[in-house]
């Protein structure tokens, strides 16, 4: 069992620890109210087992269900989170606890931090992906008006409780979705685990347990404790490289109208097209995500990551070079600054690279 304390309160990663939430919380959940919220893939697998023992710790459990992906980060999740709470008289003595995805969590994240001043509130994630959210962010993310994570409030959770045992019930595109992130961390500042995890996918049969089993990186059990140190790390980097792969990602996902390609998709995309790297390509495509943009032309998308880049170089008035964040090689992270002039052929050459 991992236990840690930084921006995500305490910190408990292990198998079997979200069935010992009422243990984990201090002073206990006896005579409390205890909002859970959740969505409804997360709430058939996982809500039984999670708030049976909190029933029987003496919690008054209430529930909500809110929408999955962005559909949650918005301001009528957070209606529904209010609506349970101000219903059953919630106050600064209770709980509210967000039991899923990274979506789900913003928006229990969201609502504690505003109703009535705020409420303690623990996270529950279920995916890789909000895993490595959680552990590497200080804020919780809504989207409004069109617009994506345009509004934001600190994250200060009591609790953070990291099973392992929940990535077990994802749907293989989910958690292909959540390697992408433990890949981009890893590229930034692991290459030692990156070269085990490129051995256990394009090579497996390496690892030997005790008992003569194969233990493969990705069994849940090793790869969820790796995720969180990754994101750990990460927090140490100057924050501008790790834009890396999200600055084209963000450029695709945009394009698609967050439809076609999932976050996580997007940000494979996204590093393939700043890295040009064919060792990086196997591995994600091993993995289960693309690493070839489909159903827009180079030179459409191509514009598109022009713009992006360029207005990342702006300082206050004319843009005079591309900044993009890259990393050629594991663990060496990069501020290349492209100039103007040579930069329409930088992007045309990354736009052909990850479309045909």
């Amino acid at each position: 069992m991992l236990i840690m304390e930084n921006n995500t309160g305490v910190l408990h990663v292990g198998t079997g620890e979200a069935a010992r939430l009422a243990a984990l919380v201090e002073g206990g959940v006896a005579g409390r109210r205890v909002a859970v919220i959740t969505d409804r893939e997360v709430g058939a697998h996982h809500l039984e087992s999670l708030t049976r023992p909190l029933v029987e710790a003496g919690a008054l459990v209430g529930t909500a269900t809110v929408d999955v992906a962005d559909a949650a980060k918005s301001i009528d999740a957070v209606k529904a989170v209010v609506s349970l709470l101000s219903d059953g008289s919630y106050g600064a003595a209770d709980l509210l606890v967000g039991l899923g995805g990274g979506s789900v969590l913003d928006a229990a994240g969201f609502t504690a931090s505003l109703y009535r001043g705020g409420l303690p509130y623990i996270q529950v994630p279920t995916t890789l992906a909000a895993i490595t959210t959680v552990v590497g962010s200080d804020a919780h993310l809504l989207s409004c008006c069109g617009v994506r994570d345009v509004l934001r409030v600190p994250a200060k959770p009591a609790l953070t409780v990291v099973d392992p045992s929940y990535m077990k019930t994802l749907p293989k595109r989910q958690f292909a979705n959540g390697m992408a992130q433990v890949v981009r961390l890893a590229w930034l500042c692991d290459p030692a685990f990156l070269e085990e995890l490129e051995r256990d996918v394009l090579a497996p049969a390496a690892s030997v347990t005790g008992n003569g089993a194969e233990a493969s990186v990705l069994s849940p059990d090793l790869l969820v404790p790796h995720a969180v140190r990754l994101a750990a790390d990460a927090r140490k980097l100057d924050a501008s490289l790790l834009r890396f792969g999200t600055q084209a990602g963000a450029v695709i996902e945009e394009h698609f109208r967050y439809m076609k390609y999932t976050h996580g998709e997007a940000i494979a995309l996204g590093m393939l097209a700043v890295t040009r790297s064919e060792r990086l390509a196997a591995l994600l495509a091993a993995l289960g995500l693309p690493v070839r943009l489909e159903g827009v032309g180079s030179d459409t998308i191509g514009r598109k990551l022009f713009k992006a880049f360029s207005d990342s170089g702006r300082t206050g008035g004319e843009s005079v070079e591309m900044r993009i964040v890259t990393a050629e090689r594991p663990g060496c992270p990069e501020i290349l600054a492209v100039a103007l002039a040579d930069a329409e052929a930088w992007v045309a050459e990354a736009a052909t690279w990850i479309t045909t």
